[in-house]
């Protein structure tokens, strides 16, 4: 009833208890140690010194890529074990013709023009915010 307070189960200790059971352990006769493979001489081994040379040079590149969107186009692939040689090449052919397809972009706006235009050279969001802003300050 009220007023009682919480209920708890009485308990009593079992004379009986020795702990936690675990399983008793017996000795194994036949135990020999760790398992491991056999090792036995592969008859058909052999020691490639130069396993590169035997190959036929990459004349290919597989990619297999799942998109949404269809502006997405792969053109020129460069392996190389050169940033130098890659940027040089990047130089050559990427950004000449990335220049050449934004220009040429008849959907492109003023604003991505402003916004490719300052990605590249970020000083040119002060005189941008002067030639707008300064005008505003002088007609208050």
């Amino acid at each position: 009833g009220p007023g009682c307070g919480e209920w708890k189960r009485p308990t009593k200790k079992n004379p009986l208890y020795k702990g936690k059971w675990v399983a008793p352990l017996i000795s194994n006769p036949n135990y020999k140690g760790v398992w491991k493979p056999k090792k036995i001489p592969n008859p058909d081994y052999f020691k490639d010194e130069n396993p590169y040379k035997s190959l036929d040079p990459i004349k290919a590149i597989g990619i297999e890529l799942w998109s949404m969107s269809d502006e997405i186009v792969f053109d020129n692939f460069y392996v190389a074990d050169s940033k130098s040689e890659a940027d040089a090449f990047a130089a050559e052919t990427f950004v000449q013709k990335q220049t050449a397809e934004h220009a040429n972009d008849p959907n492109a706006s003023v604003v991505d023009a402003v916004r490719q235009a300052t990605s590249e050279r970020p000083w040119l969001w002060i005189i941008i915010i002067l030639v707008v802003a300064l005008p505003i300050i002088l007609i208050i």
